[in-house]
């Protein structure tokens, strides 16, 4: 009995090591595989983002001032750098009259392209003495956030235009549900809230709601710490889209209601057109597709539930461009130019990521300089 104790040890021990030894293994090779494909992750954030008090004027976060990297998710390696406003900019504000202004979110902000490849990049180029910013991302990511920003902030109001980026797929519904709207005495809004949002010492990031129970607790975790984890995540997304989805019928993108939050986010859009007339100033909606209605192929292999929400809002697009029009809101959609250039043999988006490439945004621009040249 007593020469068997010491080979169950040698034994225990023996696969013990194994184990370690193969999970090690796993872990080396999610990395290598991770790593390469570039998979994005929380922590591309968390130096980027400050949580922010609920007082007037603020918009669910802060953006440091100064933050300057590198990202590198979705396959793309791009340079970050904020100015001294929060702004994405290699320029600091001087403080000066700014000519032109765009507020909006990732598109703004230019997801997944270098400085210089932007649409306000762009339109800086083409008219070299004017002043030229966009406020992404202190402005916030929605038409509300937009409002309460340049409201409590008059000195960062442009001179000549304000250019509105309108992604209504997540504008008009998601952006607005995740927004608590504070108000002032008058009854206008004065701050926004993101609930949420989680927020961290340095930064915050946006939670999910879904998958309460332990085993989804613990599956999270691993996602989130470990590469295999995140292997994992991507092995389980591949079986939950692997049903192909019909393209996109593109004749029939014609109208359908617009209502509830919809309308209140919309509402916004139309109170940033009145606050700019105050001073004469112009207001330009630069209307954006989801790229499944540009590249219909495309949503055959990404994920099937954001593609089908995307389908049930298709018709909406009529509808909404002439809500706009009908209150003298200048719109300038680009939906049928990067159709255009799709069909041409052009690719128009970031391949694993749906955001507007280098190619998508002077086409944007192009758009713009030839309304603004009117």
């Amino acid at each position: 009995m007593t020469a068997r104790k010491p080979a169950r040890v040698v034994a225990l021990a023996a696969t013990a090591f194994c184990l370690i030894v193969a999970l090690g293994s796993l872990e080396l090779t999610a990395w290598l595989f991770t790593e390469k494909l570039s998979v994005p992750r929380r922590e591309l954030f968390m130096s980027f983002y400050q949580p922010a008090p609920a007082e007037p004027g603020e918009v669910c976060w802060r953006v440091q001032p100064g933050y300057e990297g590198r990202w590198r998710p979705s396959g793309w390696d791009i340079r970050v750098r904020m100015n001294n406003m929060g702004w994405r900019d290699p320029r600091d504000w001087d403080r000066k009259p700014v000519d032109v202004a765009q507020v909006g979110d990732s598109y703004a902000f230019g997801w997944g392209v270098e400085h210089g490849d932007r649409v306000s990049d762009l339109l800086q180029k083409r008219r070299p003495n004017e002043k030229i910013f966009t406020y992404a991302y202190a402005n916030g990511f929605a038409p509300a956030h937009y409002y309460i920003y340049l409201k409590a902030r008059p000195e960062i109001w442009p001179r000549k235009v304000l250019i509105v980026n309108l992604f209504p797929y997540n504008d008009l519904w998601g952006d607005m549900e995740w927004t608590k709207i504070g108000r002032d005495a008058g009854g206008d809004a004065s701050w926004a809230e993101c609930p949420g949002f989680k927020a961290g010492p340095d930064g915050v990031w946006q939670t999910s709601d879904s998958g309460r129970g332990a085993g989804a607790r613990a599956f999270r975790w691993l996602a989130d710490h470990t590469h295999a984890g995140e292997g994992l995540r991507r092995i389980w997304q591949s079986r939950e889209t692997a049903a192909p989805i019909p393209p996109i019928d593109h004749d029939r993108l014609d109208d359908g209601p617009l209502e509830g939050v919809a309308l209140e986010a919309l509402g916004y859009v139309e109170k940033l057109k009145r606050l700019m007339a105050t001073r004469g100033v112009r207001t330009v909606v630069l209307l954006i597709p989801p790229n499944t209605w540009v590249e219909p192929t495309w949503c055959r292999y990404r994920d099937r539930a954001r593609c089908e929400a995307l389908l049930r809002h298709a018709p909406l697009h009529g509808e909404l461009l002439a809500w706009l029009r009908a209150r003298d809101i200048e719109v300038v959609d680009t939906t049928d130019a990067l159709r255009a250039r799709y069909r041409a043999g052009e690719v128009v988006h970031i391949p694993d990521d749906g955001h507007w490439n280098a190619a998508g945004n002077r086409v944007a621009a192009e758009l713009l300089m030839k309304a603004l040249d009117q």
